[in-house]
């Protein structure tokens, strides 16, 4: 059996003692060893930002390192200005937009990217979201499901179809035509049996809403029987200079019933219980728009 003297244990753990004292930081300091690169590829990220032009919507408020995390924060004016950016690098591109702000700040960061999270705040209204790899998995977390689609576009006057040749430049009140004729066009040949869908019309100038009922499998288009739906379509329009501003939103209702469409008052919101088919539709819906501004001539 080997015997250990007090006096040579005495002098191991004095050893061990000092080897702790000198041993690099780097295990009880983690990522902050690296603080300085991180900050500076920070101004790499603000430099892949603009150059893509993601800085019109997105801002770097700051970065936070910690002992096993990289964490940067991103601000929006509006949450909006989130679901718009997410639809167009999708139909784009192809790619979750959050993916890739994601992707590109580890990969600048040379971290892994598990170790690393994108914090988004709104300035106009409380709605966190955040990007992270969870067990090699990229997730999205965000407050509140998307309770209404919304969407927005711009149009220069010189691409507006007109009525009369003689003219160079349509006007808003050329855009609203297009869209007024386009979803009367559209949702005017819906129906359910014999009877057509109600399709009504408040023109207020500069704002028009829509108001369709007694129409079945148009948002929840996969039910065997479906139910009535009753879909609320609001449009502002206004012009900037030479720049038609269009912002829209979208909402949807469903009731029972098998032949005759319930009251106003029997519908209830589909969100969130069909979540899944609202967030199908609204890509739809976008589809629809730019259809209204791919017309070439003006009905009517």
């Amino acid at each position: 059996m080997l015997r250990v003297s007090q006096k040579t244990y005495l002098n191991y753990l004095l050893l061990l003692f000092l080897f702790g004292m000198t041993m690099p930081s780097y295990a009880q300091e983690g990522l902050q060893k690296e603080k300085v690169y991180f900050y500076e590829n920070l101004a790499v990220y603000q430099d892949w930002l603009d150059s893509t032009h993601l800085s019109n919507l997105l801002t770097i408020n700051n970065l936070v390192v910690n002992k096993a995390e990289l964490v940067v924060n991103l601000e929006l004016a509006k949450k909006e200005d989130w679901f718009d950016l997410k639809d167009e690098f999708q139909d784009r591109f192809k790619i979750d937009i959050g993916k890739k702000l994601l992707d590109k700040l580890a990969f600048q960061m040379s971290i892994g990217k598990d170790s690393i999270e994108i914090q988004i705040n709104c300035q106009q209204e409380k709605y966190p979201i955040e990007l992270k790899y969870v067990n090699g998995e990229f997730t999205v977390l965000e407050a509140l499901p998307l309770v209404s689609t919304r969407g927005s576009f711009k149009i220069e006057l010189s691409d507006i179809p007109v009525k009369d040749p003689q003219r160079t430049k349509g006007s808003a009140r050329e855009v609203k035509d297009l869209i007024i004729l386009y979803l009367q066009d559209y949702y005017g040949k819906k129906k359910f049996l014999w009877k057509k869908a109600k399709f009504d019309v408040i023109d207020n100038i500069d704002e028009v809403n829509f108001e369709i009922s007694n129409i079945k499998k148009e948002v929840l288009d996969d039910f065997l029987i479906g139910y009535f739906e009753y879909i609320k379509i609001d449009f502002y329009i206004e012009q900037k200079g030479q720049i038609v501003e269009v912002n829209y939103e979208l909402q949807a209702k469903y009731g029972s019933g098998i032949l005759v469409a319930p009251r106003r008052s029997g519908y209830k919101d589909m969100e969130p219980k069909y979540q899944d088919y609202i967030d199908q539709y609204r890509k739809k819906f976008k589809s629809m728009i730019k259809a209204v501004m791919n017309a070439t001539t003006i009905k009517g």
